[in-house]
């Protein structure tokens, strides 16, 4: 792997703030009470992909394949024989919310607006099949489930600029997002940060399909890499509602998709 790349794969993992490791006496000891996983096969045997590995456990095998969870486990990684590696459970799974990028807006009600977003968890290429972890401030009730919604707008890919229109270049990619809430049970009103997770494998594969967007031809170690902004409205300390707030930059973007060379 070359010296790019993989600085792209540090400064991925990097932005991991909410669900960090902590490792024990040793390099191989690993421990983690609360780590963003997704449930997949390999080698045949159901899975986690989380903290760079593949594990197994009891509760592990019992989840949905396909969704995303947080996870407590305990390993060795000195007893790793095959890709997956056994590990021991010390928390019970909680399942995350999940919506599904669209090409087009999505019908949102129940709608609110953060004061802050930013996403926690992802990776570059599938190795949590594309699902993207956010946070975000709002203040719900304590029962309320709240969701992000990701859409790749083909019609605003652009920004404005001092008031002049700046279109993307190749290679870039701006997802507009917006949230809702399903109602829980009465409660009390809380202002805290919420977690939710959105598959962005739709609009990832949506924008290879567009020539005049995506350019196979530069290619960074095997990978041709679209740099990606979201934008959302946020909301300001006095109520108001401020328009298209960007996340992420062009020149160093943290966010990225890689689609491996054909």
């Amino acid at each position: 792997m070359k010296k790019s790349l993989f600085k792209l794969i540090l400064g991925v993992f990097a932005t991991m703030t909410l669900f960090s490791s902590c490792l024990g006496d040793s390099s191989n000891s690993r421990e983690n009470p609360m780590a963003f996983a997704y449930i997949t096969t390999k080698d045949g045997i159901q899975c986690a992909a989380m903290d760079w590995y593949y594990f197994t456990s009891p509760i592990i095998k019992t989840l949905t394949v396909g969704k995303c969870y947080i996870l407590g486990y305990r390993t060795n990684l000195e007893m790793a024989s095959s890709q997956v590696i056994l590990a021991e459970d010390i928390a019970q799974p909680i399942e995350l919310t999940t919506t599904y990028g669209r090409v087009d807006s999505p019908t949102v009600e129940n709608t609110f607006n953060p004061s802050e977003f930013k996403p926690d968890v992802f990776f570059f290429n599938d190795y949590y099949g594309d699902n993207w972890s956010f946070s975000y401030r709002a203040s719900l009730k304590e029962k309320d489930t709240p969701r992000a919604h990701c859409f790749y707008d083909v019609n605003r890919q652009y920004e404005m600029l001092d008031g002049v229109r700046k279109d993307v270049e190749k290679n870039q990619i701006i997802i507009d997002v917006r949230f809702d809430y399903v109602p829980g049970a009465d409660g009390s009103t809380r202002d805290a940060y919420w977690y939710s997770v959105s598959n962005l494998s739709g609009i990832k594969s949506s924008y290879k399909e567009n020539p005049e967007k995506y350019d196979p031809t530069k290619i960074i170690d095997n990978y041709v890499i679209v740099a990606v902004k979201f934008r959302y409205n946020q909301l300001q300390s006095d109520g108001t509602v401020k328009e298209d707030v960007y996340v992420g930059n062009w020149t160093s973007s943290p966010y990225s998709f890689a689609y491996p060379k054909e």
